[in-house]
């Protein structure tokens, strides 16, 4: 799975411009990315696993399918009450 349609999935999962500020890449430069039009930086690759909790190695390896390996959990634990 190429790494765009990786992205977009799981920004699908997380608030874009969120995504954007947390990992320091311009939203027009995130756009392009999320199109596959040009490939993040190492740095920006780095930023955007850490930012949406996963696997660096799954994100950047198009060989790797659906679904992601996560770091932690994508969504909070409800809290008990």
């Amino acid at each position: 799975m190429k790494l765009n349609c990786k992205l977009q999935r799981l920004v699908a999962l997380h608030n874009k411009a969120a995504l954007a500020r947390a990992t320091g890449i311009t939203s027009d430069r995130f756009r392009f990315i999320l199109r596959g039009k040009v490939d993040p930086s190492r740095t920006e690759l780095i930023n955007l696993a850490k930012a949406m909790h996963v696997d660096i190695g799954w994100l950047a390896d198009d060989a790797r399918d659906w679904p992601p390996i996560f770091t932690r959990d994508p969504l909070p634990e409800p809290v008990a009450a």
